[in-house]
């Protein structure tokens, strides 16, 4: 990273506040690349943080941050966005627009967030009541994401979203058409073959002996 730590967070303050030259920062920072995508999480998550409980509040100043951090695509910036637009009752376009990205791009970290996030749509008791941390359509966008992609490129570790997309009485009922999709897709005949070679002859299968009556 071109930047210290305190110029990121000199130009992050005056994206933030809409400053004069707000836009020359944004520039900069754009210019870092992801490195800066932790610097940017932490004043939006600062944000929510003071919130909790409130349903409508103003983020004007945060959708300068929300829109560049979408800029990035990154897998960590799902959850803040997706907490952001509901809280003030905006589009879902920055979260999608990521989901998106990350779903194409699909490497470990973006299964792994995926995956967390279908987690966190599960329904789970507290000591009172049944808590859903997610919107029956958010849990629909986020299930259909990891559906599609299941299906485009069944990996392995994939397999981690069955149980996860197990239909539930409280969650929507597409979740039955899901779950059945994504087993079809991750049936062992459907995962890819490894391209690469066995190392050594111990990783070779052991020829089938035939019986003397059959020579």
């Amino acid at each position: 990273m071109n930047l210290s730590h305190q110029q990121v967070q000199e130009h992050i303050a005056i994206v933030h506040e809409g400053a004069p030259g707000w836009e020359r920062s944004e520039a900069i920072l754009l210019a870092e690349g992801n490195q800066i995508v932790p610097f940017l999480l932490e004043p939006i998550e600062i944000e929510l943080s003071k919130s909790e409980g409130v349903l409508v509040i103003s983020y004007k100043k945060l959708l300068r941050l929300a829109s560049l951090l979408a800029t990035f695509e990154d897998s960590r910036s799902l959850w803040p966005l997706l907490q952001l637009a509901r809280r003030n009752h905006l589009n879902y376009k920055l979260f999608r627009q990521v989901l998106e990205a990350v779903t194409k791009r699909a490497s470990s970290e973006d299964i792994q967030v995926l995956l967390e996030l279908l987690a966190r749509a599960r329904p789970h008791w507290t000591k009172t009541a049944l808590l859903m941390e997610l919107q029956p359509i958010e849990i629909v966008w986020i299930a259909t994401a990891v559906v599609q992609l299941v299906e485009r490129d069944p990996k392995l570790e994939l397999r981690a979203a069955i149980p996860l997309l197990k239909p539930h009485a409280f969650l929507p009922l597409e979740y039955i058409g899901f779950h059945k999709r994504l087993k079809a897709a991750l049936k062992e005949e459907s995962l890819p073959i490894p391209v690469v070679a066995p190392q050594t002859t111990k990783d070779l299968p052991i020829p089938r002996q035939e019986p003397e009556s059959e020579k």
